[in-house]
């Protein structure tokens, strides 16, 4: 689903395929999404 504003458009993503990684500006990985489940 989407949810649409003046200021943002934010979007809904999961599935058991989405993995997402952030990258700190140190470097450093942290896992944010695994198999479709938030972790942090």
């Amino acid at each position: 689903g989407a949810n649409i504003s003046n200021l943002h458009t934010d979007f809904m993503i999961g599935s058991p395929d989405v993995d997402v990684t952030a990258e700190t500006y140190s470097g450093e990985k942290v896992e944010l999404i695994k198999k479709g489940f938030f972790v942090i």
